[in-house]
């Protein structure tokens, strides 16, 4: 079947990292726990004191405007992927997958991304050398923990995705976090968010993440129908998420839920009567994405499966701006909605350029000049270290300008964009002009529809 691309939304799972991102499409916890949910040799101390210094709601945001390079200095995010699943939902096509056996050797997961840490250190301490002073670093130094003589850097939030991180072991989760710590500073008012499905969490569980240190939940609801539910093999049921929202809203201050729009054969007006249910639950965070049938996926493969026309697709996406807006919790993004201080802070490092550690299969990181990528599969990354690809400022600029330009707020006007390509997408409506008049890049709501071409226009040489 043919994909959708007269307009496009790019969806970020930043979340489930594909290029840069986190949304994750996550699957149930079943009554039986799988043996991999055993101690497996690491210890069970769980942590007494949260390392957060302030409630979510009492911490500064990060608004997405004034000088660029204060921006992308002031955020600093770190992106953990966990592969593992118990079933792999018929639309998604992340890295992830159901447990191969029911019991792994944590240890040996828990050294590969120390091994990525160190990874990351490395490189992140050569980049500030290339632009201080040039330090010669070893890394076999570094990998015996022996830290080199430079202040660490300010962490301002880490995203646990994947897969379904929730089913990650405790103690495993709390060595990790240990691990990031050793190596970089936590800002007092981090940003720790986990992914999660309602089948997968409960209310003591996320009582014990809240007890690691972990500050925001992403539920991954999708719908809030019971016969969607089905359609997307969700193993909830409505009255199951609803009482995980519920209790997340009990635990976090700072929680999100995931929606996913352009079901097969949905009509706008479904769509508007299921806004109206999000509405009533108050959230602080709603995250709504396009369907895509993404090549491989039972999805696609499925011939009878209709999805809504692309008129209609726009306009569910621009009444869900539209209503969230006028309901107190307006878009900042494409698919991002949030009440005022709740945006979710790791996924602006994404859009706005700034750097940002990948670790764990398939995760990517931008460093300075680098870029850097994980092996997809988990067999393969266990025994691979990380790849180091060198990025030109005109690789730079486009990244920026791909990301940036979900933002409503847009971005600082970057360099390296040809003005003659600035003022005809201006001309055809695609860009604020007002906007460009105070040196800013913000798209139109024409242009937020088809920033494919958008950007395509902007980039030409």
């Amino acid at each position: 079947m043919k994909k959708n691309t007269s307009f496009s939304l790019l969806n970020s799972g930043v979340s489930k990292q594909k290029i840069f991102y986190e949304e994750t499409n996550i699957s149930p916890l079943k009554e039986n726990k799988p043996a991999f949910f055993a101690n497996d040799g690491l210890e069970k101390n769980v942590l007494s004191k949260s390392p957060l210094k302030t409630k979510a709601s009492e911490r500064p945001s990060f608004p997405v405007v004034g000088n660029e390079t204060e921006e992308e200095t002031k955020l600093f995010g770190l992106y953990c992927h966990w592969p593992f699943c118990l079933s792999k939902c018929p639309y998604c096509d992340f890295a992830s997958g159901p447990m191969p056996c029911n019991s792994f050797d944590q240890n040996i997961f828990l050294n590969a991304y120390i091994r990525d840490l160190e990874d990351c250190l490395l490189l992140e301490n050569e980049q500030r050398n290339d632009k201080n002073t040039k330090n010669t670093l070893s890394e076999e130094n570094l990998f015996k923990n022996k830290q080199p003589f430079q202040k660490k850097r300010v962490l301002t939030s880490i995203f646990f995705g994947g897969g379904t991180p929730s089913l990650m072991p405790l103690p495993l989760l709390e060595k990790i976090l240990n691990e990031v710590e050793k190596r970089f500073s936590f800002a007092p008012d981090i940003e720790i968010s986990m992914e999660a499905n309602p089948e997968t969490i409960d209310l003591e569980k996320m009582r014990s993440l809240k007890n690691m240190g972990v500050n925001r939940l992403s539920l991954g609801v999708q719908a809030l129908n019971d016969n969607d539910l089905k359609i997307f093999k969700r193993p909830h049921t409505l009255r199951t998420a609803l009482t995980r929202i519920e209790e997340a809203r009990a635990v976090f201050d700072n929680f999100s839920i995931d929606l996913i729009y352009a079901r097969p054969h949905q009509t706008f007006t479904q769509w508007e009567k299921e806004m109206e249910e999000a509405i009533k639950l108050q959230l602080p965070h709603l995250s709504c994405y396009q369907l895509t049938l993404e090549e491989g996926t039972p999805f696609y493969k499925d011939k009878n499966l209709r999805l809504p026309d692309d008129e209609t697709q726009a306009q569910m996406l621009t009444y869900t701006w539209h209503r969230m807006k006028e309901a107190g919790t307006p878009p900042y993004e494409i698919s991002n909605f949030a009440k005022p201080g709740f945006e979710c802070r790791h996924n602006k490092s994404y859009w706005l350029g700034a750097d940002y550690l990948g670790i764990g299969p398939a995760a990517h990181g931008r460093i300075g000049n680098t870029a850097t990528e994980q092996e997809r599969f988990f067999q393969n990354w266990l025994k691979t270290p990380m790849k180091k690809i060198p990025l030109t400022e005109k690789e730079k600029t486009e990244e920026k300008v791909l990301m940036g330009l979900r933002l409503f707020e847009g971005i600082p006007l970057p360099s390296g964009i040809n003005k003659k390509n600035i003022r005809k997408a201006a001309e055809k409506g695609w860009l604020e002009l007002n906007a460009l008049k105070h040196g800013r890049l913000r798209a139109k709501k024409n242009g937020r529809l088809f920033l494919n071409r958008l950007i395509e226009e902007l980039l030409k040489d």
